[in-house]
């Protein structure tokens, strides 16, 4: 008895993809044509077929005179849960091999996948993680996927992309999304062949492309505009890596002669030439709906695209947020065999007055000291660029370095009055006097569990000068005028491994990355998110538990009860504490609460656990709370209430306070967020020692 046949194709698009990027597109569409016309339209002997492929082409591309599909995309509920592994799928898998621990890690990097109703991990990269993570426990995470398909398209459309698309690739990695009109049906005429004509429509495909390839998935749909983002770790690394690296080669090649000009007129200190090439490079490619942001991400916007241009030039130096006299320049540039170096200074100007945001910005650079590095790097020449953006329009002026005998003239002035010689000196000796009265009578304080005695407020910069390794810290206070709710996070480390970090803005949040991937040897417990923001709450943890309170939140659970799933970490013997805070901010009000779990002094068979409260806290009040009490083998967790400790008004002061306050050699990063009370409006404060 003679059967039907079952035709299964995989990846029907390849050969055209090939085919396109080898010159022969034409060929191969007529050569397809004729092969799925035999084989699906006129075989007596088919029973049914399954195609399956990235770009659904169109009809009139290979499929002419075919007509009786059903086809069942990304967007479709039907058969949703069978383009990948799910939630539940992933869970068994790894408890089948007994390495659950690994949940976290492959749900970073490799769910985020939205087809249909479902949330998908991608299984090529499940798979393989698990099957090189059996073979080697210490395994890092890999980009599996950035090779199974070609990405000639995806770089033919780059090259011809405009500012305001790169602007969007740009937001699309600080993990924001976008919002596009999705086509599923295109041919590769449609794409990106320059004789076939509209280069805006070829560029707009672009998304259409990203999308289907699984470059970017959905948050939202509304009818056929889709709110695109980049589904998960691998993909933004990919996105980094890879793609912002075309763009910039891209940016280069076509605005060399312009960016040259631009250069020039820095180092010449022509600020008007300054103002007016920026100008004219916002006016051309951003939108306004770009900076729709709190206010001190509209500074960052700016910062990024300045630093973007500074950063062509391969023969200067440049920092950014670099660490000079009483604070953090938001750009230091140096040329070394022309002994010139700007500091730049950004403000955005909330009521539209560029000049008054100028002067503000210059004032800083004076009082914070930012030319200090450039005159210990021996610059003969800084310029000091106060640099003010409102939507489409900047405002750019400029000091000059004084020279230091100028500087030396007027210290001898002053010495020559014998009054102010005698106020000066005396100063000086009552200061030392107080320093030494001090140090004499300096006391340490202990605590414990449970103890009810009136709590001494302590000095944070002191406390951490004191301990050479406290692990991680969590600072949760109000500010001293009031009116800011105050948090602070850092770490430290002291293997490779550990410093090997680096702090990056994500969202309204930050996690870790590592500053050299190649270094990277362990992530499960130095690779997280420390900090996320839900609605009117804050959290910030050591590790990633920071989604499990995101998530339990997001069901209805108290802080207490979302941690309730977890336990200290997992490195013994030091079977590190995890720290938790969590601060709301609603209608006016402040209130936050801490926790620790860690084990029964060393013994990992009980778990400890302490939730700390603080309803409406004093001004200039906040608590500290850190992993270990210090340095040891293996290393003590801590103890105790969170320590009362002062908190500045002034963002940048504080952030200073504690960065040169933590010990030299194993400080790895920083962050310090101020939030306005009254408006929910933020600044952040990010500090890396990797640069």
């Amino acid at each position: 008895m003679q059967k039907k046949v079952i035709v299964l194709i995989d990846e029907y698009d390849v050969p055209l993809d090939k085919a396109y990027s080898n010159g022969y597109y034409e060929e191969m569409v007529e050569h397809l044509r004729g092969l799925f016309g035999e084989v699906l339209k006129t075989n007596p002997n088919l029973y049914f077929a399954v195609l399956t492929g990235c770009l659904r082409i169109s009809k009139e591309s290979i499929f002419t005179g075919i007509n009786n599909f059903k086809v069942h995309t990304i967007m479709d509920a039907s058969y949703d849960e069978y383009f990948g592994f799910t939630d539940q799928e992933v869970k068994q898998m790894l408890s089948d091999y007994h390495i659950e621990t690994q949940y976290h890690v492959i749900k970073e990097w490799y769910d985020g996948y939205k087809f249909g109703k479902e949330n998908i991990y991608c299984p090529w990269d499940v798979i393989n993680y698990i099957a090189d993570y059996l073979s080697d426990s210490e395994i890092t995470p890999k980009l599996y996927w950035l090779n199974t398909s070609g990405n000639y398209i995806i770089r033919q459309l780059i090259k011809r992309s405009d500012a305001n698309m790169r602007e969007e690739i740009e937001r699309l990695i600080a993990g924001k999304s976008i919002q596009k009109e999705i086509k599923t049906e295109l041919t590769y005429k449609d794409l990106d062949i320059p004789e076939y004509g509209d280069t805006d429509t070829s560029r707009n495909n672009l998304w259409s492309i990203l999308y289907t390839t699984g470059y970017l998935t959905t948050k939202s749909c509304d009818g056929k505009i889709y709110e695109l983002i980049i589904p998960n770790r691998e993909i933004h690394d990919i996105f980094v890596t890879q793609i912002k690296e075309w763009m910039q080669d891209t940016i280069i090649q076509g605005n060399l002669q312009k960016l040259k000009e631009f250069w020039q007129a820095i180092v010449e200190g022509n600020t008007s030439g300054f103002e007016q090439m920026f100008r004219n490079y916002l006016l051309k490619t951003i939108s306004i709906r770009d900076t729709n942001a709190a206010n001190n991400m509209k500074e960052n916007f700016y910062h990024g695209l300045l630093l973007g241009i500074l950063r062509g030039n391969d023969a200067w130096l440049i920092k950014s947020n670099k660490e000079s006299g009483i604070g953090y320049a938001d750009i230091i540039l140096e040329i070394p065999d022309k002994k010139i170096g700007c500091v730049f200074e950004m403000k955005y100007a909330q009521d539209g007055n560029l000049e008054k945001s100028c002067d503000i910005a210059l004032k800083q650079i004076e009082n914070k000291n930012y030319t200090e590095i450039l005159k210990e790097n021996g610059m003969n020449q800084i310029y000091q660029y106060g640099v003010a953006c409102y939507k489409k329009d900047c405002k750019i002026k400029k000091h000059n370095y004084v020279k230091m005998i100028e500087i030396k003239d007027s210290v001898t002035k002053i010495y020559r009055k014998p009054a102010l010689y005698f106020i000066i000196v005396s100063f000086f000796l009552y200061s030392i006097h107080f320093f030494i009265y001090n140090r004499r009578n300096k006391k340490t304080r202990f605590s414990k569990e449970g103890d009810l005695r009136p709590m001494k407020k302590l000095a944070l910069a002191q406390e951490l000068k004191e301990n050479a390794y406290p692990g991680r810290g969590i600072v949760i206070g109000r500010s001293k005028d009031g009116k800011k709710a105050v948090t602070a996070y850092f770490i430290m480390g002291r293997s490779e491994n550990s410093r090997n970090r680096v702090f990056v803005e994500e969202g309204e949040g930050i996690r870790t990355q590592a500053f050299d991937p190649a270094k990277l040897e362990d992530p499960s417990l130095i690779i997280y998110a420390p900090v996320r923001v839900l609605g009117d709450e804050t959290i910030v943890t050591n590790g990633d538990q920071t989604d499990t309170v995101y998530e339990g939140r997001e069901k209805g659970l108290t802080f207490e009860e979302s941690l309730r799933s977890r336990e200290f970490e997992p490195d013994g013997p030091n079977y590190t504490p995890r720290i938790s805070g969590l601060m709301k901010i609603k209608d006016g009000t402040f209130h936050y609460a801490m926790s620790i779990l860690k084990s029964n002094n060393g013994n990992p068979e009980s778990c400890n656990r302490f939730t700390y409260t603080y309803e409406n806290p004093i001004a200039g009040e906040g608590r500290f709370i850190h992993t270990y009490m210090h340095d040891g083998n293996p290393l003590p967790s801590f103890e105790g209430e969170p320590k009362l400790v002062a908190i500045e008004e002034d963002i940048d002061d504080f952030t200073n306070i504690l960065w040169n306050s933590l010990n030299d050699d194993n400080k790895v990063s920083l962050f310090v967020r101020y939030i306005d009370i009254a408006t929910g409006e933020y600044e952040t404060r990010i500090v890396n020692k990797n640069k």
